[in-house]
Formats: structure tokens, C-alpha cells, sequence
């Protein structure tokens, strides 16, 4: 029945109705075949076979592809296997007869009797099946006179058809697929058709279908995928179409026994039909539709990675494949067809498959038939192979050499271990291993040795083992090295085959017979060819004693005859031929089974080899060409996909490469030069690339890495066209404050003078020149699509988010901002726009805000921020916003990270501030000192404490050079010193002097430097708290503070001064007291006059504290040396050389001579024991002298002798200075001293003394009112109890003391 519907089928003579009608009848034979002989084999029946029941067919078995199906049915087991007719209309169905006549008469009887003939076919099927059911005795006609006879109704039921025979129908089926005269296109077409229908019925694999699968597979690994290779060669559409989806049948059901077909199948594929120019376009979109369909199933490009770029002996089939969809990706031409977006489709299934397996869950790791492990390593092994066989084509020595570098093989050199590199590795050339073998040296002999025991011949006949051996390797030229290559071959085939041949020498003298016979038949040059006898009568008597087997050498004679031993041909490309196929057969007989896989181990690597075609050019290139929204939308998921596998896998350089190339399409990163916003809001692309750009960086910014660079330079883009004003002042909204710069008066008049703008559309109009038409609707839109792409990106959250960024990807995301702002910057110093200079600002104010976003983790980032900020005041020459904005965000970030873990550093690191030039600090003292200020307020503990206080009191002092600041910074101080524990020995004069700045600059007014007096006193009042008990030095580090014409400049400079290891008032008086009062008795010389009363008033409020009266007389001694004195000689000099006032100096110098007979009078009873008082006496006298001959004054001429005298009625009532005749030795001495010392200067005054002395007995002014020496502390002058000097005298003493306290 088959063959009559084939012929009938195939019979062009026959009406083109008939034709089709056999072939539908002979497909729902085939399909009818297959079903049942599947439901049979499923219920365990013998491969002879029976029928089964429709029913009993498994549902899910798809329904034959045929037009017209029969459904099985258990009347069409006992339907005949031929239908023979007579001509007349009636048909006979005789069972179990075969026949091969043809069905119908060859004779043309018309059309009508024809289409009557044609349409009886499968209903005759049908009615016969019914004959036989409802009367199995005797004939039967139905109602169209057809009749139906049993021939032999005693006969058994019998099983027309099992396994067997649907074995050999598709062998049958299968032969006439082959390419070759006798089949042509259409009869291939027909044979495709019927096999492809019969594989689609098939159930899937299993071992209940297990003989019916055994049975057809060698078929199918042989003839017929030869067959459909040979077939990709064809111009016929529909049979190139069909042979593609029968393949694709084959390999879903029987790839795991197809490992090398499939391989060759797609090596075809690629070369004959994609590489070729002269392939129609529509035959190599037919093939890339298939290729597409192939990469979609998810673990089709896995599997092909796993199966051959893994296996020593395979291609890199995966990688040549991403490769071929890459390069057909690439639109040439400039124009996008149908195979460019079929190649990005293949590209994008497979990225599709990776990042679907990676949203799986990890235990999708355990379903791996070879370990993630295993399989890198024979990646790598392979990759060493072949870079060793290009080695070893090079030369074998090279190649050795390299091997043992490599250590692929052992050293020194085993034969094993190079037999099989010369048997296993591909790509050797099989020239020099022949050539290597055939050698005489004994190693080489060895190897042979080896190499011939790898090959196993055990059960084969003679001539298919010297062609299996031969066609590996090219026989040497030499006749010698070929005898002893063949010598161990005959060695190798007798220990296989030890019964078959006489020895050895006998299987050698065979081959080399064989040998010889292979090229006289094949040799072209030789004009007579070798005859069968004569090839016997060579070989008589050479088997030992005996003749070799005459069928065995008619055998081996024509086997080489029809197919000539040649060097087997690995098949790589180009058309299919039966040579390059046995190649294919044999790498299929040392391939393993292929492994099907699903699990997402092996990703990681076959995204990279992806990334290596580049895929992500591939979609760039696609996405620059489309002009479809459509593809446009494939191009960008092709992104997001790239994007979420390289986040899974952390690829953070996926993620550089693909914001890069949105960027670039972005066109933010240059802009146009005219209409930069009308021309965005047109450019759909443009804005696509804009939004996944920005998508991506809300998604997996904690991946970026250098892609920050291009993300900034996109938002600076944008900032200049005033699209993103939510980023303006964005560091003071992070930090709650309220908007607008930290900036001194003068920067905020600058700001105001710029434009102000509140949204795109002020910008748009503002700018716009009045002369220009008013933009048209159309512009009007652009601009508006514009805005709405850019406010959809919500750029603000993006920096706002970085606290959720990993620690590598906020570290980069500084380092962008920081490039950024230097790649302006040095325009902006050369003066060259404003543009830069707001980029800049803005980069500064980001990097502040994304600095106190991520105040947790601040450590990481402080070095690097503040380094930046530092460099910009380092490179400053002269104020700008820039250096202002520098030095703002300095302290904001101070104010708000001194809390984190590293405040000491963050403290330390406002010292430079300190060290600003003066044409830097004084115009930014103002900004500076508010904002120590604030971060004073805002960490009243943390500020004050180790090196931070030394950089606030410093920062401070710097409030003195402007007015504007230098009562805000005086405050400040004032703040410090009434904190609790924070004057101390380690910052007292650090405050100290830092106050004293204040009360010398000449930028202060007077009521100001009073009032840092008066700070001054209170520190000076808590000094005995503060000196240390074991009287350490007053601290490691003391300010010096210099105010000059309005420019301020200090240093900070280390104390000399050692700390004693016991009690030392000298040390005491050196580190602490000298410095307090010293700051005191520099005032009293000061230029203001009213300054200069104060500073008397608090130095003499100093020298009468109670904390001296405890001090030595040798500190006294100081007090007088290293202050009083030295105050009294500046007083002394011409007016105006000191700065003072000439007007109110002659009140000055009253004032100090007045404050120094208070002090002398004060310390009298301590000094007096001292052996220097002398000394210091006559001193004093030297002082009492210049000042009364000061400058001619009168005033101090009467004020100072009286002064003097109080002296001396203290000195006498004290018996310190008493007449010689009462006294002896130091009394005495001191009277003589003093009187010869006051005689050069005031003669008369002895008399007067000794009057004096007369008028009261003797007796001591003193003694006389009950008052002593003790009670002259708080009073002003000596009370006489009467008027013992002058009156005139008496008043202008009284007036000095008065003045004095």
C-alpha cells in the first residue's frame, strides 16, 4: 500500500487531484503506522507487533500534521497491505498480497472518471475496514460496487506491522531523501514531508518507548541527518524549509544521541547558507528564523556551551554562534532588514534565558551534570591544547618543549602521555605526527608503540582497521619510516586479532600490500590498474606458510577499490560530502552522549563570552539604526537585560560599557549648539536613551564604577540648561537648612545680581531674544516633552539614594564628582564664562550633600572629600565663589560629621583654614568665624576638645581682622572660656592670647578691646585652677597672633619650655604668670587712651590678686624685671614712637608711676628678705628719676617726688630705712644707697625727710594712725593722720592713688 500510494504520488502522467490524494492517503498510512506502533511498543508488546486501540494512545502525542488523518482504529490492523485493480470500478483488497503494479490504468479515460478514481482511495479504506467487521465471511460489496473478498477467512489473525516494519518504512522513507538522481526535489519533498509527519507523531523518549526509539536511531544518526545536510544546499525554498523543521524534530527527541550531527548540522548551516553570497536573502532568513527558534529554548545555548565549548573535541560552537548572531546584528549598509533583527532577537533569547535562570532560586545549582568547577577546568585544558597544537604544527621539538612549560605533560618526557596528546588533541597536523612516529630514534619508536595501543581492533575485520588506523595520521614519505609505522601496526592487530593472521609479519606484509593497492588504484599517473588475481598471486604464500584467505583479500581489494584509504577530513565547513560525513561518524564515535542541563552554574561564563562578540555594540548599533519604536523598545530591553544579569553577577564593567553607550545616545554629553532643548524634546531616541540611562541608575547604581563620570557629565548638561533645579542648593536641603549658600554679604549681593529663574519655562523665555519670533506650537511641545522626560528621571533621588550605594560605588561616585569639578575648574580660574563656574558650585555642593547623606560611614569618604576641598584653597590666589563655597562646605560638613567617629581627624582638619594667605582670610574671615561659631553651638563638647580647640580658638583670633566678625568672634571666645572644663592647662593661652587679639587689633573699636580685657581678666582670675599641681608646662602648642594693617596672620608654635619633675616656682612664673600679665602690660602702651586706663586698672587688679601673695620673693623680683619695668621703658619713649597718643601719654605715665609705688609698696614685706633689694630699690629710684624729668611735664614733676616720699614714710615706719647712727650693716647700707641715689635727682628731700622724721618723734607715720604696711593693700595712698607735707603735696598724692585704684 505504501509503495502503490508513493508511486501514484511521484506518477506525473496522473492528474495533479490524484497525486495530491495519494499523497494525503500515504501520509495517514505513515502517521496511522507510527501511532499505533507507538501505543503498542508503550503497552509492551512484541517488536512483531499488533495494533492497539486509538485509546490507548497517549494523549499527549500530538495529532498528525496531514491534512487528512485517519484516526487508528482496530479494523485498520486487518486492512490489506495492496490494492489491485481491474479496471472496471471495482476494487479488490486482498490481504497480506503485496504487489507493486500500478493502481490504475494507465490510460487517460477522462477527467471526471479520474476525480471519481481519486476520491475512492481513502474512503475504500474506510468502508473496507467496515466490511471485514460486520462480515468476515465471504465477499462484501458496499453501495458503490466495490467489491471485498477474504481469500483465506480460515486463515489466524496475524500482526501486519510492528517495529520491524515501521523500522524498515522509515529507512525507506529516509533513502529517498537522499540527494541524487533518482530523488528529486520533489520526491525529497515528499520523503521530508512523511518523515517529519511521522516524527511529529512520536512519543517523547522513554523507557516504555524504548525499542521503538533503539530501532530508528541508527537510521537517524546516519542517513538521515547525511540526508538533511546534504539538503541545506538546495535553492528550493519550501524543501530547505522542511528540512530545517524535521531537524529541529530530530533534535528535540533524539539529541542526546546526536551530539556530532548537531554539531555538523549547524557548521553547515552557518558556512553553505549564511556566509555565502550567493545563498538567496529569503533562504538566509529561513535559516536565522531557525537559528532564533533554536535560541529560544532556555537551554539550548547552555546545552551547546556545556557539549562542545567545554569538550577537548569539539568546536566553540557557542561562542561561534554568538559570534555569527553579533555580526549579522550589524546593519552594514546603514539600513535595518529583517536579518539584522532576527540576529538581535537569537541575542536577545539567549541574554533572556541567563537572567530568567538567575531570578531562579540558588538550589537550581544542584541539577548540574558536571560541576561549575569541572567544567572551567576543561575549558581551560582545552584552551592549553590548542595553543599547544599551534605549537606543535610549528615544529615537534617547539611543540614538545612547549607541552613540558605547560605542564601537560610530565618531565622528562613519557611516551604514554604523548601519545595520547598526538591520538586525543584536535587540530595537530597530521602530516608531523606522521612524520614525528615514523622516526628511528628510540623515544619516538616508543611513542608509536604507545599511539598504536590506543587504538582498539579487537573483532574487526583487517582492511576496516588499516583504513581506521591510516586516516588519522599521514603516512611518511620515506619507505622506511612507513615500514615502521606499519611494523607496529601489524604488532597492535595480531595482539587484538591473534587468530586471524600467521603472526605479525604476516598482518605487516598484508598492510603494506594494501598500501601498495591503494595508491596503484588511486594513483591517476598509473595507467594499469592492479587486478584482483594479480593482487592475490602477490600475496601467495605469505601467511606463514599458507595463502591468506581469498575472500578476505576479495574483501580488502574491494573495499579499496570503491572507497580509497584517504586522511580522514575533520569536517569544519562547507557542503556535506560522504568523506567529511564518515569524519562526522567517526568524532561521533569518540564523543560522549550531549548533556542536556538546566541550571544557572555556567552562566557567568557564557554571559561573558556573550559580552566578548559584544552584544552591547550589537544593540547599540541596532538601536542607532531602527527607526520602528518597536525595535527601538527590543534594543532597550536588550539593555535592562544586559543590566540585571551583570548586576546578579556584580560586572560592574557591563555596567560602564552600557552607560557609556546610553549616554552617547543620550546626546547630553554634547549637546547641540543652538536649540539644545527643542532639539532633545524631538529626538525620540534621545529621550529613550535619556530614560533608561537614568532607570539604570536608580536600579543598579550600586554596581557603577566609572559610569558615574558620564552619569555627571549628563547632569551637568542638563543643570546648565536649568532642566534639574532641584539640585541647586541641594547640600543645605540634605542638611535641613534653609536654601541658599553660606556665604559672606558680598557673595550674596553677586548672587543676587544673577538671573533668577523658578522653572524651565522662565529659562526658555528669559533667555530667548526678544528680536526672535515667539517659538511655535511645535517648539512649544519639544520643550514641554523635554521637561517631562527629565522631571520622569527624578535626578535628585539618585544622589538622594547613594546611602543605600555599597562602599566601591559611593567611592567612585566621589571621584566623579571630584573629576568633575577639576575638569571646570581651571576655566573658571581663567575667567572664561559662568558656565563652568555654576558647574563647579554645583559639583562642590553635591559632594557635600552626598558626604552628609553618608555620615555613617563617613570614614570611607573624609579623606578623599577633604583633600579636594583642600586643593582648591591650596591652588586659590585670590576670593571667588568657588574658594568661598570650598571653604562653606568645609565647615557645613564639620558642623554635621563632628558626631561620626572621626571628629578628632575632622576637627584637625579645619587647621587649614588657619593657614589661608591673607588675601584669602580676610575676606573670608567673616564666613569663617560664623561658622565655627556654629559648630561651637552645635557641639559644645566635641569642639573644644584635644587638637579641635587649638583650630576654633584660631579660627577665632581671625574674627579680629574684620569688624564685621570681631564681635561674633569675640562672643565665640567668651562662649569657650564660661564652658566647663575647657580652660584647662592644655589651652589656656591658646584662649589667652586668642582674646588678646581681640584687645590689640586695631580693627577693634575701643569698647571691644575693653571688653576682651575683661574676657582676659577672667582667665587670668582662673590661672591658680589651672596651673598643674606638679606645675607641667602650660601646654604643648601656644598661638601667636599678629595683626597688621588690617591683615591678620598667625602661627601656632610649640612651648620651650620642658616640665620640671618636682616643684618650681621659677617654672611656674616662666609658663604661667609671666605670659597672663605680660598680655596685661602690652595694653597699658597701647595707642587708645581709654584702652591704656583699663589695661592699668586690670594690670594693678592682677599684681594685687590673691593667688601672688603666695609667690617667692625671687617671683617678685620678676614682676618688677620682666613686667613693670619693661612697661615703665616703653612709656619712657618719645611720644608717638610707640604708637601711644602724645595727648593723653603725660596721664599715662602718672598712671604707671602711680601703679608701680603701689606695687613696690604692696610686695614690700615679701621682696625685703631677698638679697636682691637692693638692686631693685635703686631700680626703682632710676624710674622715680626719668619720670619726673620726663619730657619737662609739671604734672609728673609734682606728682612723682610726692609719690617718693609716700615711699619712703612707708620704707621708714617699716625701720627698712632708718638714720645710720641706729642702725649697722644692711639698714645702714640701704640708707646710705638711697639717699646718694635720690641726692643726684631731688637734694633737698632729706631735709625735708628728716624734719619730718623730727616733727613726729621719730615715730612712724604708720604707728601713729594704728595703720601698717599690711593695710596700704586696698588704699590708695599713706594716710598721715596729718598734714606733715604740704597741702599742695598731699593733694596731688591723694590724687595719684586715687587714680591708681
Amino acid at each position: 500500500m505504501v509503495q502503490t500510494c508513493f508511486r501514484m504520488s511521484i506518477q506525473k502522467r496522473l492528474s495533479e487531484l490524484l497525486r495530491k490524494r495519494a499523497e494525503r492517503t500515504l501520509a495517514a498510512m505513515v502517521d496511522t503506522i507510527f501511532l499505533t506502533v507507538a501505543a503498542y511498543c508503550k503497552q509492551g508488546g512484541a517488536n512483531t507487533g499488533s495494533t492497539a486501540a486509538a485509546s490507548s494512545v497517549s494523549p499527549h502525542v500530538s495529532a498528525p500534521s496531514s491534512p487528512m488523518s485517519l484516526s487508528p482504529s482496530p479494523s485498520l490492523t486487518s486492512l490489506p497491505s495492496a490494492v489491485s485493480g481491474d479496471g472496471e470500478g471495482v476494487i479488490d483488497v486482498s490481504l497480506y498480497t503485496s504487489t507493486a503494479e500500478p493502481l490504475l490504468d494507465t490510460k487517460d479515460t477522462g477527467s471526471s472518471e479520474t476525480e471519481a478514481n481519486a476520491n475512492i482511495a481513502p474512503e475504500a479504506i474506510v468502508e473496507a475496514a467496515k466490511a471485514i467487521l460486520e462480515d468476515e465471511k465471504g465477499p462484501h460489496i458496499n453501495s458503490r460496487g466495490i467489491r471485498f473478498q477474504n481469500q483465506d477467512t480460515a486463515a489466524p489473525a496475524t500482526k501486519p506491522y510492528g517495529v520491524g516494519s515501521l523500522s524498515k518504512l522509515f529507512g525507506f522513507l529516509v533513502g529517498l531523501a537522499q540527494p541524487m538522481r533518482a530523488n528529486p526535489e520533489s520526491v525529497r519533498f515528499l520523503a521530508l514531508s512523511l518523515i517529519n509527519s511521522a516524527l511529529e507523531t512520536l512519543p517523547p523518549p522513554g523507557d516504555a518507548h524504548l525499542s521503538l526509539f533503539s530501532a530508528l536511531l541508527p537510521t537517524i544518526q546516519n542517513e538521515l541527518c547525511r540526508n538533511l545536510l546534504m539538503n541545506l544546499t538546495t535553492d528550493d525554498l519550501g524543501l530547505f524549509t522542511l528540512v530545517l523543521r524535521v531537524f529541529q524534530n530530530v533534535f528535540y527527541v533524539f539529541k542526546e544521541s546526536l551530539k556530532a550531527q548537531v554539531e555538523a548540522f549547524f557548521q553547515c548551516l552557518l558556512s553553505t547558507v549564511m556566509d555565502s553570497k550567493y545563498v538567496a536573502y529569503e533562504k538566509q532568513e529561513m535559516a536565522l528564523e531557525c537559528i532564533v527558534e533554536f535560541c529560544s529554548s532556555p537551554t539550548f545555548m547552555v546545552d551547546l556551551y556545556v557539549n562542545y565549548d567545554c569538550d577537548i573535541h569539539g568546536s566553540d560552537f557557542f561562542e561561534n554562534m554568538c559570534k555569527f548572531l553579533y555580526k549579522n546584528a550589524f546593519p552594514v549598509s546603514g539600513s535595518l532588514y529583517t536579518v539584522h533583527t532576527l540576529s538581535l532577537d537569537g541575542l536577545l533569547a539567549v541574554v533572556h534565558s541567563i537572567a530568567f535562570r538567575c531570578s531562579q532560586p540558588p538550589d537550581l545549582r544542584l541539577k548540574t551534570p558536571i560541576s561549575a568547577a569541572e567544567l572551567s577546568q576543561r575549558k581551560r585544558m582545552k584552551q592549553a591544547l590548542a595553543l599547544a597544537a599551534e605549537h606543535w604544527n610549528q615544529g615537534f621539538k617547539q611543540g614538545l618543549r612547549f607541552l613540558q612549560e605547560m605542564h601537560l605533560v610530565p618531565v622528562p618526557l613519557e611516551a604514554r602521555s604523548i601519545a595520547q596528546f598526538l591520538r586525543n588533541t584536535p587540530g595537530l597536523d597530521r602530516t608531523i605526527i606522521g612524520e614525528y612516529i615514523g622516526l628511528v630514534d628510540p623515544f619516538p619508536q616508543e611513542v608509536l608503540k604507545e599511539y598504536c595501543d590506543t587504538f582498539d581492533f579487537k573483532t574487526m575485520p583487517f582492511i576496516t582497521a588499516l583504513r581506521s588506523f591510516l586516516e588519522v595520521f599521514r603516512l611518511p614519505k620515506e619507505a622506511q619510516q612507513i615500514s615502521r609505522v606499519l611494523e607496529a601496526f601489524a604488532a597492535r592487530f595480531h595482539s587484538c586479532n591473534q587468530d586471524s593472521l600467521h603472526g605479525p609479519d604476516a598482518c605487516f606484509v598484508l598492510a603494506f600490500a594494501s598500501v601498495l593497492l591503494n595508491v596503484d588504484l588511486h594513483n591517476p599517473q598509473i595507467p594499469e590498474r592492479m587486478r584482483i588475481d594479480q593482487f592475490m598471486s602477490n600475496l601467495r604464500g605469505l601467511n606463514g606458510d599458507k595463502d591468506f584467505d581469498e575472500n578476505m583479500l576479495s574483501h580488502i581489494y574491494r573495499s579499496i577499490e570503491e572507497n580509497e584509504i584517504k586522511l580522514q577530513e575533520d569536517y569544519v565547513s562547507g557542503k556535506m560530502t560522504p568523506l567529511k560525513w564518515r569524519s562526522v561518524l567517526h568524532k561521533a564515535a569518540m564523543r560522549g552522549p550531549f548533556l542536556t542541563t538546566h541550571t544557572n552554574a555556567y552562566d557567568k561564563d557564557i554571559f561573558s563570552i556573550i559580552l566578548g562578540c559584544p552584544i552591547i555594540a550589537a544593540i547599540s548599533v541596532v538601536f542607532d539604526t531602527a527607526s520602528d519604536d518597536h525595535v527601538l523598545l527590543k534594543a532597550l530591553q536588550g539593555f535592562n537585560l544586559c543590566a540585571s544579569i551583570s548586576a546578579h553577577y556584580n560586572l560592574s564593567d557591563v555596567f560602564d560599557n552600557l552607560v557609556i553607550s546610553l549616554c552617547n545616545k543620550s546626546t547630553l554629553l554634547s549637546p547641540p549648539g543652538e536649540d539644545p532643548i527643542i532639539v532633545f524634546g524631538r529626538n525620540r531616541k534621545a529621550q529613550l536613551a535619556t530614560r533608561e540611562v537614568f532607570l539604570l541608575t536608580k536600579d543598579y547604581a550600586n554596581h557603577f564604577r566609572e559610569a558615574w563620570k558620564y552619569i555627571l557629565d549628563c547632569v551637568l548638561s542638563l543643570y546648565m540648561l536649568d532642566l534639574v533645579p532641584g539640585l541647586r542648593d541641594m547640600h543645605m536641603h540634605v542638611v535641613g537648612a534653609s536654601t541658599g549658600e553660606p556665604v559672606s554679604p558680598a557673595s550674596a549681593k553677586r548672587r543676587r545680581n544673577l538671573p533668577q529663574s523658578h522653572s524651565f519655562f522662565d529659562v526658555f523665555w528669559t533667555f530667548a531674544d526678544p528680536s526672535e519670533p515667539e517659538p511655535s506650537q511645535e517648539e512649544l511641545a519639544a520643550a514641554q516633552q523635554t521637561q517631562e522626560t527629565i522631571d520622569n528621571a527624578d535626578i535628585r533621588r539618585i544622589f538622594m539614594n547613594s546611602t543605600n550605594l555599597a562602599a566601591d560605588s559611593l567611592l567612585y561616585l566621589l571621584k566623579a564628582l571630584i573629576l568633575a569639578d577639576r575638569s571646570v575648574r581651571p576655566k573658571t580660574i581663567s575667567g572664561s564664562g559662568n558656565q563652568e563656574e555654576e558647574s563647579s558650585l554645583l559639583c562642590l555642593d553635591l559632594i557635600t550633600a552626598v558626604t552628609v547623606l553618608n555620615r555613617d560611614r563617613v570614614i570611607l569618604v573624609w579623606v578623599l572629600v577633604y583633600e579636594h576641598l583642600t586643593s582648591i584653597l591650596a591652588q586659590a590666589t585670590r576670593p571667588s565663589r568657588i574658594v568661598e563655597r570650598a571653604v562653606a562646605n568645609l565647615l557645613l560638613l564639620a558642623q554635621y560629621l563632628l558626631s561620626s567617629d572621626i571628629s578628632d581627624q575632622i576637627l584637625r582638619s579645619l587647621s587649614v583654614l588657619l593657614n589661608l594667605p591673607a588675601t584669602l582670610a580676610t575676606p573670608l574671615s567673616d564666613l569663617i568665624v560664623n561658622g565655627i561659631v556654629k559648630i561651637v553651638l552645635a557641639h559644645p563638647t566635641l569642639a573644644v576638645t584635644g587638637s579641635g580647640l587649638t583650630t576654633v580658638v584660631g579660627v577665632f583670633a581671625m574674627g579680629a581682622a574684620q569688624p564685621a566678625t570681631s564681635v561674633t568672634g569675640l562672643k565665640g571666645l567668651l562662649t569657650l572660656v564660661q564652658m566647663q572644663d575647657v580652660v584647662c592647662a592644655e589651652n589656656f593661652f591658646a584662649l589667652y592670647n586668642a582674646v588678646k587679639i581681640y584687645a590689640t587689633s586695631k580693627k577693634c573699636s575701643s569698647k571691644l578691646a575693653i571688653e576682651a580685657m575683661e574676657v582676659m581678666y577672667i582667665l587670668f582670675s582662673r590661672l591658680p585652677a589651672v596651673i598643674p599641681q606638679n606645675h607641667t608646662t602650660s601646654s604643648a602648642v601656644t598661638l601667636d597672633a599678629i595683626l597688621d594693617d588690617g591683615e591678620f596672620t598667625f602661627t601656632l608654635i610649640p612651648s620651650g619650655h620642658p616640665p620640671p619633675s618636682a616643684l618650681d616656682p621659677q617654672a611656674e612664673w616662666e609658663n604661667w604668670w609671666q605670659g597672663a600679665l605680660s598680655g596685661f602690660a602690652l595694653l597699658c602702651h597701647d595707642a587708645r587712651l581709654d584702652v591704656r586706663r583699663h589695661a592699668m586698672t586690670y594690670l594693678q587688679r592682677a599684681f594685687l590678686s590673691p593667688p601672688l601673695q603666695r609667690l617667692p620673693p625671687s617671683i617678685w623680683l620678676h614682676c618688677f624685671n620682666d613686667v613693670l619695668f619693661p612697661l615703665l621703658t616703653a612709656l619712657l619713649e618719645p611720644r608717638g614712637r610707640n604708637g601711644v597718643e602724645a595727648a593723653g601719654l603725660e596721664e599715662t605715665r602718672l598712671r604707671a608711676s602711680a601703679l608701680l609705688s603701689k606695687i613696690f609698696l604692696h610686695s614690700l614685706p615679701i621682696i625685703v628678705p631677698s638679697d636682691a633689694f637692693e638692686d631693685l630699690w635703686l631700680r626703682i629710684l632710676r624710674f622715680i628719676e626719668l619720670y619726673m624729668k620726663a619730657e619737662d611735664s609739671e604734672l609728673l614733676a609734682e606728682a612723682v617726688p610726692e609719690s617718693l616720699k609716700n615711699i619712703l614714710l612707708v620704707m621708714s615706719a617699716s625701720e627698712l630705712l632708718v638714720d645710720p647712727p641706729g642702725q649697722e650693716g644692711r639698714m645702714a647700707r640701704l640708707w646710705e644707697l638711697s639717699w646718694q641715689r635720690i641726692a643726684s635727682f631731688c637734694p633737698d628731700l632729706r631735709d625735708e625727710f628728716r624734719s619730718v622724721l623730727a616733727k613726729t618723734g621719730g615715730v612712724p607715720v604708720e604707728q601713729q594712725t594704728g595703720s601698717g604696711v599690711g593695710e596700704q593693700q586696698g588704699g590708695g595712698g599713706v594716710t598721715t593722720g596729718g598734714n606733715i607735707w604740704t597741702e599742695d603735696a598731699a593733694a596731688n598724692m591723694s590724687s595719684s592713688s586715687s587714680s591708681s585704684s
